[in-house]
């Protein structure tokens, strides 16, 4: 990748709705990749059937709010990303100021 590739991705911005299954891993690979800001979203928390299938799921995390967990360790993998989490369910009255900045 070069460094304009590399620029690129850190000016970008994304949001992921839901930090389970699908949503953990993609939020922890933007992170890895460089993404410059993460906005993620889950009113859920973390229970032992989550164990086997969620990235941020470990005995740590059980009890949890999943999106609290997942800026904590987004944050811990790349400090530069500039990550908002949001413990609620998007919908149609919420979503503008959730997805505000984000493109």
């Amino acid at each position: 990748m070069s460094s304009q590739d590399q620029l690129k991705l850190a000016e970008s911005s994304a949001a992921v709705i839901g930090c389970g299954g699908l949503g953990g891993y993609v939020v922890l690979m933007l992170s890895r990749i460089g993404i410059g800001s993460l906005v993620v979203v889950d009113p859920d928390i973390f229970d032992e059937t989550n164990l086997n299938r969620q990235a941020f799921a470990v005995s740590e995390t059980i009890g949890m709010h999943k999106s609290d967990t997942a800026v904590t360790i987004i944050k811990s993998v790349n400090p530069s990303v500039v990550v908002k989490g949001f413990q609620t369910a998007m919908n149609y009255s919420n979503a503008s100021d959730i997805l505000d900045g984000s493109r």
